[in-house]
């Protein structure tokens, strides 16, 4: 994976985007995420949790951090930091995140 968090042809690796999925797997299990491929915006996290409208978090290059990718705060930088983007993002759905 591209350290802008895009998978290369051919090359399987580990980016910010699994970065991102493994902290908000570990610290907040009860939201469903899964990593998915964006034609128009390389790879991204797509984010649910309960009855909150789902959203797309991936890493911007522009920015050098994970960035929400859609809904009302599009392009705004979260954290450059896994477990500081995935705490943010869970608090802004309303889960609890756990940094056991």
């Amino acid at each position: 994976m591209a350290m802008d968090g895009r998978r290369d042809a051919g090359r399987q690796g580990y980016g910010p985007d699994d970065a991102l999925y493994a902290a908000l797997r570990r610290g907040a299990p009860q939201m469903g995420v899964k990593r998915i491929d964006r034609p128009a915006c390389g790879s991204a996290v797509f984010i649910t949790y309960q009855d909150r409208p789902a959203v797309h978090v991936g890493w911007d290059v522009k920015c050098d951090a994970y960035a929400w990718q859609d809904g009302p705060d599009a392009g705004t930088q979260i954290s450059r930091d896994p477990e500081d983007a995935a705490e943010l993002i869970a608090h802004s759905f309303g889960a609890v995140y756990s940094r056991a």
